[in-house]
């Protein structure tokens, strides 16, 4: 991996030494002007408005000590009470509450580059609730240790440890130079791209989502360049001892959560609602609610309604047979288990004392092979499967009336039945929006909802055609 290339970028560092020669902070910035790497420099810690600025950072390189020569110059013109409020704040690094607004608003690493010992440091981030942070987006190295060449050594071995940090940087790396190149064709094809799209996107949707539109637009033919990753496997391994955000990590891809402050304006397709303990997802396609009716935006939003279920009704398999003995095997429909609700879901084939086989289903009477009633088996192996939920090579395999979606909750199932579309005004409903289903999770369960509510211009087939 080629460190230097990967962080190719503005350079932010933040230390009261910067102007002093024979300062460790300043051989580190000859290492990086040496290398051609463009350097923003601070004195004092910036104003927290700075910070959403810094995004573009390619990193942030901060000191730990600052002698806060603002304050002192001002303490003059304070009262006590301001002074001693001061005093307060100082017993506290000032640098924490800088790095706790970084860390909370931008994704950019944080190198702690000090001539304090590493483990003093460590102490006082821990005092504040950012011992996670530590060695992951913070960084702690003393300034003795990153002359020269040793500097990018140790960000790489960073690097290293912190596979997210690395996927973030290669993966920067390419969409500036694909973000630059789609403006740059854009631009050369026509200066005034802009308001040309604009006009075209606000005729057809009557002004009222035209800057989604355009946003949409930009967004795919920005995504349609992304063709060559090159990640590298060394820096993308390492040893998890849990998985416990595994379903964060996984949600993102199939489902937006809303800022219940920040409601988008208009409804979307994939909208969920929740009134009460009911779930309700909009279907109708994007193009039809997009519009004005009458000179309002009120459209109708088609629906299936759904509920949450525990995790407990998922199985691996739906029918297992399992040997107890020479003369008996069970049949578990659904989980092996002990506890009642299952033992009920267990039929026993028994080769009785005489050489007879029989079936005993849960405490039933045994009944002999020959005398089956099929119609009353079947009805015991429908309930188990129609009870529970079969988990089958990453996929949760759903019957036909209904559809399930894993992402809205933790460790909860919604399950949305598809056998009855529910039509609401979008103005009665959209203050009970709490997120999004996106494409392709969205398409699959409008095709299976289309798939079974429509039968146009076929006949039903007759029910007595095989069940006679």
């Amino acid at each position: 991996m080629n460190v230097k290339e990967l962080l190719r970028g503005i350079i932010v560092v933040i230390d009261d030494q910067i102007e002093e020669d024979a300062s460790e902070i300043s051989k580190i910035l000859s290492t990086l002007k040496e290398d051609k790497f463009p350097i923003v420099t601070y004195k004092d810690i910036p104003n927290e408005e700075v910070i959403l600025s810094l995004s573009s950072a390619s990193m942030v390189i901060l000191d730990w000590e600052f002698k806060n020569r603002k304050i002192v110059r001002e303490m003059g013109d304070m009262t006590t009470d301001e002074v001693a409020r001061i005093k307060i704040n100082e017993v506290s690094n000032p640098i924490i509450s800088f790095i706790k607004v970084l860390l909370d608003k931008i994704f950019v690493p944080i190198f702690i580059f000090t001539n304090k010992t590493t483990s003093e440091i460590e102490t006082a981030l821990e005092q504040d609730n950012l011992k996670e942070q530590i060695g992951k987006r913070i960084l702690i190295k003393q300034k003795s240790e990153l002359e020269g060449e040793n500097l990018y050594q140790e960000i790489e071995n960073w690097l290293k440890s912190n596979p997210s940090a690395y996927v973030v940087k290669e993966w920067d790396k390419i969409a500036t130079r694909n973000r630059d190149n789609m403006f740059l064709d854009l631009y050369n094809s026509d200066a005034d791209w802009v308001p040309i799209l604009w006009k075209s996107l606000a005729k057809d949707s009557d002004n009222l989502n035209t800057h989604n539109e355009l946003g949409d637009f930009i967004t795919k033919n920005f995504c349609n360049r992304f063709h060559s990753y090159n990640f590298e496997e060394e820096y993308t391994q390492k040893t998890i001892e849990n998985v416990g955000g595994l379903f964060k990590v996984l949600k993102h891809d199939a489902y937006i959560e809303y800022n219940p402050d920040k409601l988008p304006d208009i409804a979307y397709a994939g909208d969920v609602f929740k009134l009460k303990k009911d779930y309700y997802i909009n279907l109708r396609a994007q193009c039809d609610i997009s519009r004005k009716e009458n000179e309002e935006y009120n459209p109708e939003i088609y629906c299936i309604k759904g509920q949450a279920i525990t995790n407990n009704k998922i199985i691996r398999d739906h029918i297992s047979f399992i040997k107890e003995n020479d003369k008996k095997i069970k049949i578990v429909l659904g989980e092996d288990s002990t506890n009642d609700n299952t033992k009920k879901n267990c039929i026993y084939i028994v080769n009785d004392e005489n050489n007879q086989i029989k079936i005993i289903s849960s405490k039933d009477e045994p009944i002999s092979i020959d005398n089956i009633d099929c119609d009353s088996l079947n009805k015991k192996i429908k309930n188990c499967i129609d009870y529970n939920f079969c988990f089958k090579y990453g996929a949760l395999l759903e019957n036909k009336d209904y559809v399930l979606f894993p992402y809205i909750i933790e460790n909860k199932i919604i399950k949305f039945g598809i056998n009855k579309i529910i039509i609401e005004n979008f103005n009665e409903m959209k203050n009970n929006r709490i997120g999004r289903i996106v494409h392709p999770y969205l398409t699959r369960i409008q095709q299976k909802t289309a798939n079974y509510i429509t039968r146009q211009g076929l006949m039903p087939i007759p029910e007595e055609m095989y069940f006679i």
